[in-house]
């Protein structure tokens, strides 16, 4: 038999107060919303592993386009297996560099993201997501660092075959003024089953 001294019941009604105020307070302004209208980050749950496929290239490539474009050689498939629903993560890993060919121009970032069968996977942030920078014009043409990125499907997908695609571009900048290089990259896809 457990007793419950003095000192413990006193905790115990102080977390019931502030449970009871925190409750009152102003509620968020959406259910992806903080009361000062900033995004909550989401959460997505799965069970098992249901497939899992790896794409690997170790030839460096170099783009100055300033739309999204495939990566060469990025794009890969995953099987969901008949009669389930799964959540897809994507995992990205590069030797990264983003540089200006002119420093005495304008120079943008560097970004890449995923899709899934055609739409861009979560978060879903376009070109808002620097996957490097020129660090102001700073960085060279041999800067090379290593960068990682994580997406997974907005939500479950169905059975079949799902095409995952890598794309990258130069955002903001004078025109063909900042290269972006990449090499020995990694394109790692799981499909988990959905509760």
């Amino acid at each position: 038999m457990h007793t419950l001294t003095a000192k413990m019941v006193g905790c115990l009604l102080l977390s019931s107060a502030l449970l009871a105020t925190s409750s009152a307070l102003a509620a968020p302004k959406s259910a992806t919303q903080n009361a000062t209208g900033k995004a909550l980050p989401t959460t997505v749950r799965g069970k098992g592993v249901l497939a899992v496929t790896k794409l690997r290239g170790t030839d460096a490539q170099i783009t100055r386009t300033p739309a999204f474009i495939p990566l060469s050689t990025a794009t890969t498939t995953i099987v969901v297996p008949t009669g389930k629903r799964a959540i897809i993560d994507a995992s990205f890993t590069a030797e990264s560099a983003c540089y200006p060919i002119n420093a005495a121009q304008p120079v943008g970032y560097c970004s890449v993201r995923i899709l899934l069968d055609g739409a861009e996977m979560a978060p879903v942030v376009g070109t808002d997501f620097a996957f490097d920078s020129s660090n102001a014009g700073n960085q060279g043409p041999l800067s090379w660092e290593a960068h990682a990125m994580d997406r997974s499907s907005r939500g479950a997908v169905g059975q079949g075959v799902h095409t995952v695609q890598v794309q990258w571009g130069v955002v903001g900048g004078a025109a063909g003024n900042t290269e972006f290089r990449l090499d020995d990259w990694h394109l790692f896809v799981d499909a988990v089953e959905a509760p």
